[in-house]
């Protein structure tokens, strides 16, 4: 997954302000089993900085970049660099966003015209499943079946790594881990800010807002 601390999909969401300078260091565990690297689509560079933000096993990678340009942008996980590398890496859950708001005055631009009482961060991808080990460290993870990866034949597609829509409890995982689905709960008379990105794989994605 791509959130270290909670084990969660997705990434933890990056919010900085346009000029503003990142300081990003990767480390990759020695238990890891394959290299790691980060693309930032925010970053105006090579591969996102991925050549250069890559770490073997074992091993840290240090960045320090100035967001240029304002906008909403994902960042994964790009493996050692090969095209199925990234595939894979994504497919496991390796991702995430980075919002990039424009400077006005030196302020964001929600301080100075819009005050939204509730955000919501949301991502669709999909998983690929081909079995779940028993033994650590990886218990209870899921394994990637490349085969249905370069078919598109995902087993769930799902939104921030949760299958389901409803308001009840939903338990995807053969292993019986139960995961509560995406429920968005604002008042009534709230301004909202939805951020959402589809991180693939393969399906594309478009949301429909009613009412």
């Amino acid at each position: 997954s791509a959130d270290v601390t909670t084990g969660k999909v997705p990434g933890p969401f990056i919010r900085a302000l346009q000029g503003d300078t990142i300081k990003f260091t990767l480390y990759n565990p020695a238990a890891s089993v394959a290299t790691h690297s980060i693309d930032l689509h925010a970053v105006k560079g090579y591969k996102g900085g991925a050549s250069v933000l890559m770490a073997a096993p074992g091993g840290a990678a240090y960045l320090e970049f100035q967001v240029l340009h304002p906008g909403l942008y994902v960042y994964h996980c790009a493996g050692a660099g090969t095209v199925l590398d990234i595939g894979a890496h994504i497919a496991l859950g390796m991702w995430g966003m980075i919002l990039v708001e424009p400077r006005n005055d030196g302020q964001h631009f929600r301080r100075d015209r819009r005050q939204a009482e509730r955000e919501y961060y949301i991502m669709q991808s999909e998983f690929y499943l081909s079995g779940f080990p028993s033994a650590a460290p990886y218990a209870g993870t899921y394994c990637l079946d490349v085969g249905k990866l370069l078919s598109d034949e995902p087993d769930y597609v799902v939104f921030n790594g949760r299958a389901g829509v409803e308001r009840t409890t939903f338990s995807p995982l053969p292993s019986g881990n139960v995961v509560s689905p995406i429920v968005l709960t604002p008042d009534v008379n709230d301004d909202v800010i939805i951020y959402f990105g589809n991180m693939g794989p393969n399906f594309t994605s478009a949301t429909h807002m009613i009412g």
